[in-house]
């Protein structure tokens, strides 16, 4: 729904025709995002076949911007499992984050992406097999927030085979600017350059920020501060 001049208006419901490349009907709306343009991106069931996508709505007109079952623009090649977290940016990019799974011959799940749309269709922004840092690379993203400027802050697992982390697999806050992927903070090193290492990050969801000048900001609990606290990265530091 949305409101205008006073007056509630149904945008989506259950029994809506889908776009017919998704299915017959809507069956559940459960997510959207708006932009200052008024228009709206969502995700939904459908019915007949019954799957989940991402759709756009402009001017009155629904499409079709990712389904469950197709092939996802990761290294891998792996089909969209799943979606969550649905953001669209002024410009009309949507970005969204998406379960994948194994493509055959293989089965099973294959970890999680941010995923956007781009001007010659989707791109992943953040994606299992993405390498950083010398000795890094994206296992899933989860969490996420993103800019105007298409600045994205995530909460993501990362497996480093360096010696600077005490174990292959940790939880990271990642930013991706400019094309460039780096660490802001990560589980088990210290935050503040002191002894105090991090236990948590962003344990639960909307504990992630990136405001339009690009200043980051997160949850995290230490090991000395174990109720935990917010931290932004302002002028290039934590």
């Amino acid at each position: 729904f949305r409101t205008r001049r006073g007056q509630v208006e149904p945008l989506v419901l259950t029994g809506d025709p889908a776009p017919p490349d998704a299915g017959l009907t809507f069956d559940v709306p459960f997510e959207a995002a708006s932009n200052a343009r008024g228009d709206m991106a969502f995700l939904a069931t459908t019915r007949y076949p019954r799957r989940m996508g991402v759709f756009i709505m402009r001017e009155g007109a629904t499409t079709t911007v990712a389904l469950s079952g197709d092939r996802a623009p990761t290294k891998g090649g792996e089909l969209f499992d799943g979606f969550d977290q649905i953001y669209l940016l002024d410009s009309g990019e949507v970005y969204f984050g998406a379960a994948l799974a194994s493509a055959p011959p293989l089965s099973g799940p294959a970890g999680r992406a941010i995923i956007k749309t781009g001007p010659t269709g989707l791109e992943a922004v953040i994606a299992p097999g993405d390498h950083y840092g010398g000795t890094r690379e994206i296992e899933d993203a989860l969490q996420f927030d993103v800019n105007e400027d298409g600045d994205v802050l995530a909460l993501a697992r990362v497996g480093d085979f360096g010696p600077l982390l005490q174990d292959e697999t940790v939880g990271e806050i990642v930013l991706k600017s400019g094309g460039l992927l780096t660490t802001l903070a990560s589980v088990n090193l210290s935050i503040s350059g002191g002894v105090d290492q991090v236990r948590h990050l962003a344990i639960t969801f909307d504990q992630i920020h990136i405001d339009a000048m690009g200043v980051a900001s997160f949850y995290a609990s230490t090991y000395d501060f174990p109720q935990g606290a917010y931290f932004r990265n302002a002028a290039g530091r934590l």
